[in-house]
């Protein structure tokens, strides 16, 4: 199976909880074939585990940090922070700076994140 082929299997079966997730965003700014065309271009990255899938988008800006962005998470909560440890190591293991979240206020469930405006940052370097 190529990577394509995974990453459409896996966006397939979790379509319902990004659909969802981009549902609440505050503005209708993408469509789900938007954030396929993401992935497949490789500006994002699908973490689908059993119950659940988050949506990363790579950020480098232009000074050459770069940062990971929680773009679309949903369904089972335990699995969304499991994922988000996952992230984090792979944040780490690949030279990101840091790993923002914006939407939903998911302090009170993440540890080490502070609030700054209505992003939530996670320096990782």
């Amino acid at each position: 199976m190529t990577h394509k082929e995974w990453a459409q299997e896996h966006f397939e079966r979790c379509k319902p909880w990004i659909e969802a997730a981009l549902a609440k965003q505050p503005l209708p700014t993408h469509t789900i074939e938007h954030v396929w065309q993401s992935l497949e271009s490789g500006n994002c990255i699908l973490w689908p585990t059993p119950h659940s899938a988050c949506v990363v988008e790579i950020v480098e800006h232009p000074t050459g940090l770069k940062t990971l962005h929680h773009w679309l998470a949903g369904g089972d909560l335990d699995e969304l922070k499991a994922t988000e440890r996952s992230v984090e190591a792979f944040a780490r293991e690949h030279g990101f700076a840091a790993i923002t979240i914006s939407g939903r206020d998911w302090r009170r469930t993440l540890p080490g994140y502070r609030k700054t405006a209505t992003l939530l940052v996670k320096e990782i370097q």
